[in-house]
Order: C-alpha cells, then sequence, then structure tokens
C-alpha cells in the first residue's frame, strides 16, 4: 500500500500543476477577452454586426453615439431609419451585395442622427458565419469621412478654380519643374506669345526651347528660389518661334505639384509698352531740345540785347544825367544775369556738348557749372578715356548724372559730389555719383520719386542695371552699369 500510494503521488502532483496551468489560461483568457471588450467598446471607430437583413445585433459605444441612441435600444433595430434617404440605395445594395460575395464591401452612406446633422461614414463589411446561431451576419466597421471628404471637395474646388485662372488667364502662365526647367503645363496665353504649340512645349526644358541660353545661366536666376522664395517684375527677353524678341515681366512662385516642387511662372508681354514708353521718352526729349534750343536762340538773344542797348543808353546818359545812367546800368546787369541763368538753363534742357564732344565734356561742364552756380564741390573723373558712339546712350547717361546730381543737391543736401565714368573689364561701362549728403532713408517707400523712377528706366532702356544706396558711412551712390556695345576706349 506505502508503494501505491508513493506511486499516486506524481500523478496528483502532476495534475494540480495542470490545474494550474489551466486556471492561469482561463485567467489570461478572461484578460484577453476583457481587453477585446474595451478595444472593442471604447475604439475611435464604430463597430457593428448586423444579420441579413440589416437589423443590429451588437455595436460598441463609438457606434451608438454616431446613431444618438443608448446603445441597449439599438440592439434589435435595423440601421436602415439612420441612412439618409438619397443612401438608402446604396445601403441596401451593399447588404445585397455581403449576402453573394465573402469578399470584403464596402461603400459610403451618410448618417442622420438627431441635431448633430448628416455624418458621412464609410462601411467596410465582411459578411460571417455565427457559430451560435449557424446564420450569416455582417462584421462592419463604420469610419467617420466627413472632415476628410469635405478636405478633398474643397482641394478639388479649389483645383477646379486654379485650372479655371490657369487656362482663361490673359498673362502667359507656366509650370516647370524646379531642378531642370521641364515644362509641366502652360496655358494659351502662353503658347500665344512664343508662337509654340502646347505639344511642342511639355515635356521640354526651357534650356531646350531657347527661353535660357545655357543651364548655368537658368541656375542663376532661380538660385534664390530653391529655399521656397520668389520673385517679383524681373524682366526677361524671350524669342518666338518666328525668332521675334518679346520683353516680358515675370513672377515666379515655387509650388509643390504632386510631391514635385516646381516653379509657377507669371509672365506679361510688355513689349508695346515698353515701346510707347521709348517713343514717349526721345518724344520728351526731342521736346526738352526744341526747347532748350529756343530758348538760347530766342529769349537769350533778345535779352542779350536789351542789356547792350541799356549799355549804351547809359552811356548817353552819362553827361546829364549820371544817376540815371547807374540805374540804367543796373537793369542791364540784371537783364544780363537774367540772361546768363536762362542759357544754364537751355544748356541743362539741350546739352550741346553731347553732339559737338561727346559725354565725357558734357560731364565736366556739368560738374563745372553745378560748382560755379550752387556752390557744391563737384568733380567728374574718368580713370580710362572712353568714347561712348551711341547717341541715345550718351543722353540717357547724361540724363542719369543730371539728375542724380540735382537729387543730391535738392534733397541730400550735399556739398561735395563726385562722378566717375569707368569700365574695368572692358565689357562694362559703370557710370557713379556720388555725394556726402544725408543720404536717401532706411526704407524706401514705395511709391517713390519720379527722378529714382527715370534714372531706373533709362538704365533699363540701356540693358543695365540701376542701384541708389548708402555711399560707405555716408550720402549716397547712384550706380548705372551696362554693356559697353556702343563705346571704344579713346586711347
Amino acid at each position: 500500500m506505502k508503494n501505491g500510494a508513493r506511486t499516486s503521488e506524481p500523478r496528483v502532483a502532476a495534475l494540480e500543476r495542470k490545474i494550474l496551468e489551466l486556471e492561469r489560461t482561463v485567467q489570461l483568457l478572461d484578460e484577453a477577452r476583457s481587453h477585446y471588450a474595451d478595444h472593442y467598446d471604447f475604439a475611435p471607430l464604430g463597430f457593428i454586426t448586423l444579420d441579413a437583413h440589416g437589423c443590429i445585433l451588437e455595436l460598441n459605444v463609438m457606434a451608438a453615439r454616431w446613431l444618438g441612441r443608448e446603445r441597449a435600444l439599438l440592439v434589435g433595430m435595423p440601421l436602415l431609419p439612420f441612412v439618409e434617404k438619397a443612401h438608402a440605395p446604396v445601403f441596401l445594395h451593399h447588404l445585397r451585395e455581403c449576402q453573394q460575395s465573402p469578399e470584403k464591401q464596402g461603400c459610403e452612406v451618410a448618417l442622420v442622427a438627431g441635431r448633430a446633422g448628416p455624418r458621412l461614414v464609410e462601411l467596410l463589411s465582411v459578411p460571417v458565419m455565427d457559430t451560435s446561431t449557424g446564420r450569416t451576419v455582417h462584421r462592419t466597421v463604420l469610419r467617420d469621412v466627413t472632415k476628410s471628404r469635405r478636405i478633398e471637395r474643397a482641394l478639388r474646388q479649389s483645383e477646379e478654380r486654379f485650372a479655371t485662372a490657369f487656362r482663361a488667364s490673359p498673362s502667359a502662365v507656366a509650370i516647370t519643374t524646379l531642378e531642370e526647367g521641364r515644362y509641366v503645363d502652360v496655358n494659351a496665353s502662353f503658347c500665344q506669345l512664343t508662337g509654340l504649340a502646347r505639344t511642342e512645349i511639355i515635356g521640354r526644358t526651357s534650356v531646350e526651347l531657347g527661353f535660357y541660353p545655357d543651364a548655368e545661366t537658368r541656375e542663376e536666376h532661380i538660385v534664390g528660389l530653391r529655399g521656397g522664395g520668389s520673385a517679383r517684375n524681373l524682366e526677361c527677353q524671350v524669342r518666338t518661334k518666328a525668332g521675334a524678341p518679346r520683353d516680358v515681366l515675370i513672377s515666379v512662385e515655387q509650388i509643390v505639384l504632386d510631391g514635385q516642387p516646381c516653379l509657377l511662372t507669371i509672365g506679361q508681354d510688355v513689349t508695346e509698352l515698353k515701346r510707347l514708353q521709348r517713343e514717349v521718352l526721345e518724344i520728351s526729349e526731342r521736346e526738352q531740345s526744341r526747347i532748350g534750343q529756343d530758348l538760347h536762340d530766342g529769349p537769350c538773344q533778345s535779352f542779350t540785347g536789351m542789356a547792350m542797348l541799356a549799355e549804351v543808353v547809359a552811356r548817353d546818359l552819362d553827361r546829364e544825367h549820371s544817376a540815371l545812367a547807374e540805374k540804367v546800368r543796373d537793369i542791364s546787369r540784371m537783364v544780363r544775369e537774367g540772361a546768363d541763368e536762362m542759357r544754364r538753363l537751355a544748356a541743362g534742357l539741350y546739352p550741346v556738348k553731347i553732339q559737338r564732344d561727346g559725354l565725357a565734356c558734357a560731364l565736366e561742364d556739368l560738374a563745372a557749372e553745378t560748382t560755379g552756380r550752387c556752390e557744391v564741390h563737384c568733380r567728374f573723373n574718368m580713370p580710362k578715356p572712353i568714347t561712348i558712339t551711341g547717341e541715345s546712350t550718351i543722353i540717357h547717361l547724361y540724363r542719369i548724372a543730371q539728375e542724380a546730381v540735382n537729387n543730391a543737391i535738392r534733397h541730400g543736401r550735399a556739398k561735395s559730389i563726385w562722378m566717375e565714368l569707368s569700365s574695368e573689364d572692358g565689357a562694362t561701362i559703370t557710370l557713379s555719383i556720388c555725394d556726402d549728403g544725408i543720404g536717401l532713408p532706411s526704407a524706401l517707400p514705395e511709391k517713390r520719386g519720379l527722378g529714382l523712377h527715370s534714372m531706373e528706366y533709362r538704365a533699363r532702356m540701356l540693358g543695365g542695371s540701376f542701384q541708389a544706396g548708402p555711399a560707405g558711412g555716408r550720402g549716397t551712390a547712384v550706380v548705372c552699369s551696362f554693356p559697353g556695345k556702343d563705346f571704344a576706349y579713346a586711347g
């Protein structure tokens, strides 16, 4: 008996261990079921089990909240009354698809629950067999897509508005890739400007189409846009399919299109506007010269004659009326001073030296006249002799210098002004006018004066650049640089 008792003891111990393991397994199963119930009940998604007729067999807390009823009251109710009437056929078709196919089925319907308003939800249903009843039920996940669909709709409407504006814009609009400059899309105005068909443009690069002479030039132009920047009112020139140059004012903005960084370029053809501006400027120059000539040849000569006549009268009066003769001589001096002032005015309007002796002599005369008339130390320097051959170029440069000198005196209250005409590389000419006045304000106003606009426009007419800014620690520096196609070294 003792041996039998000893044999049964290990069996009892093994049985007890198995019982403990079973209890532990049951406990883990209960914990897992509890976790599953918590996840099911409090998940951010809605879960519903429907029977073949679309009645609710069970649902979680989120689904009950979306349906706007207590969870216990919803069990056994059909889901169809909670579906917006317009979407009822979609929901019924979804149920039929679930009954006919073992695959997952999906649809979107609007659920109506009290004052909350319609809620657009995505239904994903899988037909499964309920082991307890042997019937087919539909395990359905409900995902609220109201916000995402609203965002998608707003984005689609925005894209449609952009597409409409893109196509109908009277400005030339193009989208190119940032890296290569390859055209993604262009509008009709762009095709009209370039004379190229859309099929000839899309897929090709701006360098291949000749809008940039080489890839390096394009890289220089867009280097500031790589960090997400933008450019406004840049002047460039585009050659049409026929080879005709067109002046274009462009603005560029970096955008992202299908995950790829691109450039949105809007261009305005200003060829005719620039032609009209040139004509207006030429007319203004001609009228200015005509008025200057008329003043020089007409009133100036008349004033001189009046002064000479007054001198003759003064000599005749010296014998009998010396005091009256002195007054007549005063009149003669005033008339001569008026004539001299009018000649200076005429010289400013019509600088004869430009046509006769060239720009350098005209600037030297401007410096001398400014020094004598305004009590300002004004000097002109030309380190290496340069002869400007283009008449229009000479006039533009003289007017820039004239305007800069006048601004330095009137607004800058300068005591010294330095003008210099130079060329360091033999290909670019630079005209600089510096002064020791009070300088420009730290922030230039948006509506700048006519003088600055005039100088900047004349520099653009020369195909050059214009800058007006601080001259070191004090004063203002006006610098105009332009390609020297109309000049030669005099020595």
